[in-house]
């Protein structure tokens, strides 16, 4: 299966991609997300649970970044990675060939992304349609919590479980960093510096997540832009 598209993010890159670098700000906004980490300069971890159509899955995944290039005279980047999920009690497999570009556009940013997507097992009897009719939901999830995490509202908690320690959230642009405490049903993040203009249109915004299956791939992939720093 193969899924591009495009969606604006209302923030500057900068702004925005600094929150994407923090583990504990993205395990938030991806739903079904328990566990994210990042193990080296290219590798990345964690669990993922989800359901589509009645059937509930528990998957571990990684990801290893092949390429990554550079910010050109556009102020755009593109970074290529390979992911790979198990859920070994459904005998399930997923592997993600995904390209993600960021280009500034104003004070907001516009994502492009292209997955390639395999599944064997019985995630991959499921069938394209089922998985994109999951997908809306994980979108809008993600879109709520995202816009959220930039106008500095408490997000909706959309974790399998509740998160039941402290976690330190990166400020967006002073390098500073601001202790939370996350609750069983929100968690407040600090705004970003200068202010967010969405428009009024958080909602109409067409954000990543192409399948539900493919929902980590967003956390995993923008983090590689620590590199880039």
């Amino acid at each position: 299966m193969k899924f591009s598209s495009r969606f604006e993010v209302p923030a500057a890159p900068d702004k925005v991609v600094a929150l994407f670098f923090d583990p504990a700000t993205m395990r938030e906004c991806l739903p079904g997300c328990e566990e994210f980490e990042q193990v080296d300069e290219t590798t990345y971890r964690g669990t993922l649970t989800n359901e589509i159509s009645h059937v509930k899955f528990k998957a571990a995944f990684s990801a290893v970044i092949t390429s990554m290039e550079e910010k050109g005279d556009d102020g755009a980047a593109t970074v290529n990675a390979v992911l790979k999920g198990e859920d070994r009690r459904l005998g399930s497999t997923i592997k993600i060939d995904a390209s993600v570009r960021i280009t500034p556009q104003g004070e907001a940013s516009v994502v492009e992304y292209e997955f390639e997507i395999a599944m064997w097992g019985k995630l991959g009897r499921l069938g394209e349609a089922v998985i994109r009719r999951r997908s809306v939901e994980v979108e809008r999830q993600f879109a709520e919590n995202l816009a959220a995490v930039c106008a500095g509202r408490p997000v909706p908690h959309s974790g399998s479980k509740p998160a039941k320690k402290k976690v330190l959230l990166a400020a967006a642009t002073d390098g500073t960093t601001a202790e939370k405490v996350s609750q069983p049903s929100e968690l407040t993040v600090p705004a970003i510096a200068g202010g967010v203009s969405t428009n009024g249109r958080r909602e109409d915004l067409p954000f990543l997540v192409a399948v539900a299956a493919a929902a980590f791939a967003w956390g995993i992939i923008v983090g590689t832009w620590k590199r880039g720093r």
